[in-house]
Parts: structure tokens; sequence; C-alpha cells
């Protein structure tokens, strides 16, 4: 199962992850925008436009996603 830059599209990603670990049978690959790249990327004058789009209703960080994993995936693994 892969979702590349998806969740953070919709409203109840909670409801949406669990579905999606409850159905996968191997392995789940998420992908999402970091906003902690912002501070980065502004200091270097780019802009991370994806993050930046009107209709992302939810923000992650790689920590704040991974600790959510972490409390329905006990065995989730991070990768930068």
């Amino acid at each position: 199962m892969i979702s590349l830059e998806v969740i953070e599209h919709i409203p109840d990603y909670e409801m949406t992850i669990k579905e999606l670990a409850r159905i996968v049978k191997n392995k789940m690959i998420v992908s999402v925008p970091d906003i902690s790249s912002i501070p980065i990327c502004c200091h270097n004058s780019v802009v991370p436009w994806h993050i930046l789009e009107a209709n992302h209703v939810n923000f992650f960080t790689q920590n704040s996603l991974g600790s959510f994993f972490n409390n329905i995936l006990p065995k989730f693994l991070s990768y930068e």
C-alpha cells in the first residue's frame, strides 16, 4: 500500500489511516509534506508551494506523523 501526498487532504486522516492499516497485508508507505521544511526553505529563499496549497486540511512533521503511527501501528518504522 502506497499513499503519496494524500492524507494531508483528508479531513479525518486518523480514521483513514486506521482503515488502511486494517486492510494492509504487509507494508504501507505514507508520504506527506513536512511543514518543518518551511523555515529551512525560507532561509534559503525557496518557497515549498505544495505545502502551502489551500486544499491541505492537515499539516505534519515527521515527528507528529511518526507519533500517530506509533500509537496505531507498534512496528512503525520511519525513514527520512
